[in-house]
């Protein structure tokens, strides 16, 4: 889905525990609408159904997540469930496997 303009950011993490590491990266803009994106996603890159869907305890957000190849999972946060548009879409791969 193109964005229309508007501000955007990039987003890169690594985390690392006791029994596994995750590194990721994503893109965040203020100025799409969640549920387009998710049905934009999910028609070009053929992922079918979310493997889950939960809202945050204030009904404010909505993840969405994918498995998308072994070890990563698509992330999809928006704020649909208000109304409000802007998402974080974040590509999070386990580069350590738990113990």
């Amino acid at each position: 889905m193109p964005l229309k303009g508007g501000t955007h950011e990039l987003v890169v993490g690594e985390a690392r525990g006791p029994s596994a590491e995750f590194v990721s990266c994503g893109i965040g803009a203020d100025n799409v609408d969640g549920e387009e994106m998710k049905q934009e996603l999910i028609k070009t890159m053929k992922l079918g159904e979310p493997s889950r869907v939960t809202a945050t305890v204030d009904g404010a957000q909505r993840l969405t997540s994918w498995k998308y190849t072994g070890d990563a999972t698509l992330l999809l946060a928006d704020g649909t469930p208000m109304k409000i548009p802007g998402v974080y879409l974040t590509l999070m791969q386990q580069t350590k496997p738990s113990r």
